[in-house]
């Protein structure tokens, strides 16, 4: 395996689940191992950039819009000698597998991080090249399932994106009590999309009142309030965008971490929230239903079952002793099967099959 050429195909550099876990994955992998460069259409995050390891170089083909296509045939230069090409999200599956075909790259590997796909065009698009590809990467076992319906078995393999440095991600406080707290904190992260279900969790806000304060990071109240077409409740404070290094004390600051998406992948802030020992109430979709074990360390309910998610909240609020035993398994599932040796491990036994 040593010496071999990979390479990284991904739409863009930018906060997001599959960069992220990209970013860990291979903060992970020894440069002693592979040589390893990235590539995107467009840089829109230096931030995350400079989160890469140092000995791996990310090229930017600078591709903001169509009109900026022709820089594609730079990727000819890039793929000679490339060993492996790993295309991550919809564009860089499409024009990877098209690219690498004619490069004559011996192993094409997509990576499919959603169980839907956003259009019926793109997901006819991406199953042509799951054909045409050598492997396709599900990050979870309900990718697995849903890639299992349209591509052979046989050409799937599971490779979970949610390595966490579980020395950044740990409980400060060694979990929260809720005596003595007069208001219950629910936290959540995600960009202001019909799919992150906030209209959800403003109706668990109303019906809840003022004893439980929800906070949403990764969406200003403005977003929020276009997208759903709605006025927050004062309950609901939403903080936008913010460095990912104060991402752990966000975790910790709150009681219980909620996720009412209507469909996820595998869901990096799950995890997160998971290392820093806070129990989950989240719908019962995508890779949550494998991160989250329902009444183990969290509950899982039925997307939009406002009353479902009302009640997990409310039970782990008035039952103490519970509280605590989830938070601990919380942490010990994220540190056992989602930390970011776990996951270069993986990585590095799939190039080895």
């Amino acid at each position: 395996m040593e010496g071999k050429e990979v390479v990284f195909l991904i739409d863009k550099i930018d906060y997001g689940g599959a960069q992220v876990g990209l970013e860990r994955l291979l903060s992970g992998v020894c440069p002693s191992d592979l040589s390893i460069n990235i590539v995107t259409f467009n840089v829109q995050s230096e931030e995350l950039k400079e989160e890469f390891p140092e000995s791996i170089e990310i090229i930017n083909l600078e591709i903001a819009s169509p009109i900026h296509a022709y820089k594609l045939k730079k990727l000819f230069g890039i793929l000679d000698n490339t060993d492996y090409l790993i295309c991550s999200l919809e564009h860089s599956v499409i024009f990877g597998t098209l690219f690498g075909k004619i490069c004559d790259v011996p192993n094409i590997y997509c990576w499919q991080h959603t169980t839907v796909f956003p259009t019926r065009i793109k997901k006819y698009l991406s199953i042509i090249c799951f054909y045409f590809c050598d492997r396709v990467l599900a990050d979870s076992k309900s990718v697995e399932d849903m890639l299992s319906e349209v591509i052979f078995p046989s050409k799937i393999s599971v490779l979970p994106l949610a390595g966490t440095d579980t020395d950044e991600f740990y409980p400060i406080d060694e979990y929260r009590r809720f005596n003595g707290k007069e208001v219950v904190d629910i936290g959540t992260v995600g960009r202001a999309a019909p799919v992150k279900g906030y209209d959800y969790l403003i109706d668990c806000a109303k019906k809840l009142g003022s004893e439980y304060q929800f906070h949403i990071v990764g969406a200003t109240s403005s977003e929020v309030e276009e997208v759903y077409s709605t006025q927050l409740p004062s309950n609901v404070s939403c903080y936008g965008k913010i460095e990912h290094s104060r991402m752990a004390e966000f975790y910790n600051s709150i009681d219980i971490y909620f996720q009412p998406s209507n469909f996820e992948g595998l869901c990096i802030a799950v995890i997160e929230a998971m290392c820093c020992g806070k129990p989950v109430v989240a719908s019962s979709v995508g890779g949550i239903t494998e991160s989250v074990n329902h009444k183990s360390n969290g509950f899982l309910c039925e997307p939009g079952a406002i009353t479902e998610y009302i009640n997990g909240i409310q039970f782990l609020c008035e039952f103490h002793p519970t509280y605590e035993p989830l938070c601990s398994i919380s942490r010990e599932r994220a540190e056992t099967e989602y930390s970011e040796s776990a996951l270069s491990e993986q990585f590095l036994e799939l190039l080895n099959t």
